[in-house]
């Protein structure tokens, strides 16, 4: 870990790329870069001497950094911010009226990360309009270093940096792209749907307020307490599920692995009274508590009534398949839309898992990182060379949080689902070039902005 050199070194970063670039830095339990993942947590002797061992020799496997670069194409422009001491970022007005801004952001753990999301949606224009209009947001949120207490490292404080100047608690950065450039992002939830959709029809909340019934929950139009899911208790359709699922699935669903997908799209029934559901992107939480009496279960989400509910498992098989599944879909989304406005020839991509995924996960390193490598490779920029052996242009970290829509953004005419905070996923972030002169495929070269790296002419992302 370089947690407690973060400041020195995002500052030495910053300085060599040049005062024409703009630079955020952000602490990781893991980072990904080079075509490999490098999650293993750091020796406790590292939070002693950052130097190395009581020999003077570093722990290779506890010191890695990544570093993604490159120069944007000449019609988009990329814009740094960075939100601290309580302020909040105001949306761009950079885009366009077939395509809104998209935001890069990185948020430490103390970030007011909710009201950031909603300043950068512009929820203050209204929520029909915002809603169709909304930007794609993606990232994540830092990793502070840890001691063997599991308490932050005193000289650990700042985990976030734009332009080189580390910043407190409670800090945000971002990049805005404008113009051409955007992202296309990918989500994958890592978990399988168990049994048929459902309609959500009666909802309570057990925050605080008046009007409570009898059972101590006020009923509402939306809550975190699902009451009825086709008029019959939310308890008992979970016990019909269970009884129904194959005895892994039923492992799963018994052992505190039980989690709930929302959607706000209507159910629609199995096909041919099979327990086959129609593709759909779900919202996935927890399922956080069963309440016996009257038979409801508390998610760890506002669901409204109307919403569809399908219960849900994870497990290591299930991750890899859902993210290559969704995979597929961006691949086939992008070939569909070859010719139309709404594709986009990708630069590089921005890849943010979940501390809980990797080599803990599958017993290996590099799973989700070879997967996503396949919707990016042959988009080293600025080279039409079939020899060219470089990796293609993936980078970022493991995250204690990761921030994006709902499964796929930006590969077609579909608009953000809205912006969230999810645990356990990995969320796929792609630099896209959007304009018209670059929809020819192969076609990635990008003007090369001032750096001091002798290659950036040759890869315009690296």
């Amino acid at each position: 870990s370089h947690g407690p050199s973060f400041k020195d070194i995002a500052k030495e970063a910053a300085e060599k790329l040049g005062v024409q670039s703009t630079s955020v830095a952000i602490m990781g339990g893991g980072v990904i870069g080079g075509g490999q993942e490098v999650d293993a947590p750091p020796p406790t002797s590292s939070l002693k001497d950052e130097e190395g061992d009581d020999d003077g020799n570093a722990d290779d496997a506890s010191y890695s950094m990544s570093l993604l670069y490159g120069a944007i194409p000449s019609t988009a422009a990329a814009t740094g911010f960075c939100v601290t001491n309580g302020g909040l970022p105001s949306s761009s007005s950079g885009g366009s009226m077939t395509k809104p801004p998209s935001y890069l952001l990185f948020a430490d753990p103390w970030a007011p990360l909710e009201k950031i999301i909603e300043s950068l949606e512009g929820k203050k224009q209204g929520e029909e309009e915002a809603k169709k209009f909304s930007p794609v947001i993606a990232g994540g949120i830092s990793s502070p270093l840890l001691t063997p207490a599991g308490i932050v490292a005193d000289n650990c404080d700042s985990t976030v940096a734009l332009d080189g100047a580390a910043l407190p608690r409670g800090s945000a950065v971002g990049i805005s792209l404008t113009g051409s450039l955007g992202l296309q992002t990918i989500v994958a939830q890592g978990c399988r749907g168990v049994g048929p959709s459902f309609t959500v029809t009666s909802v309570a909340s057990t925050e605080p307020g008046a009007g409570r019934g009898e059972d101590g929950m006020e009923k509402l139009q939306k809550g975190n307490v699902i009451m009825t899911l086709d008029n019959q208790p939310a308890l008992e359709l979970l016990q019909q599920v269970t009884e129904r699922a194959n005895d892994e699935d039923k492992t799963l669903l018994r052992s505190g692995w039980l989690l709930c997908g929302i959607s706000e799209e209507s159910a629609s029934p199995p096909v041919e009274d099979t327990n086959i559901q129609a593709p759909r992107d779900f919202l996935i939480r927890q399922v956080v508590g069963l309440v016996p009496e009257p038979k409801a279960i508390v998610v760890g989400a506002r669901v409204s009534v109307g919403d569809t509910f399908r219960f849900h498992v994870r497990a290591a098989n299930t991750a890899k398949d859902d993210l290559k599944l969704m995979i597929s879909r961006a691949k086939t989304e992008r070939l569909f839309f070859s010719t139309g406005s709404s594709a986009g020839v990708p630069l590089a991509a921005v890849q943010v898992s979940c501390v809980g995924r990797g080599k803990g996960l599958y017993g290996r390193s590099n799973v989700d990182l070879e997967i996503i490598e396949e919707l990016v490779d042959g988009a080293v920029a600025g080279s039409d060379d079939d020899d060219h052996d470089e990796e293609p242009p993936v980078a970022g970290f493991f995250a204690n949080g990761e921030i994006g829509p709902v499964g796929l953004t930006g590969f077609g005419n579909d608009v953000s689902s809205g912006t969230f905070v999810h645990g356990f996923t990995t969320v796929v972030a792609v630099l896209s070039d959007f304009s018209e002169d670059k929809k020819k495929r192969g076609d990635t070269s990008s003007q090369p902005a001032s750096s001091t790296f002798d290659d950036m002419e040759e890869d315009a992302w690296g």
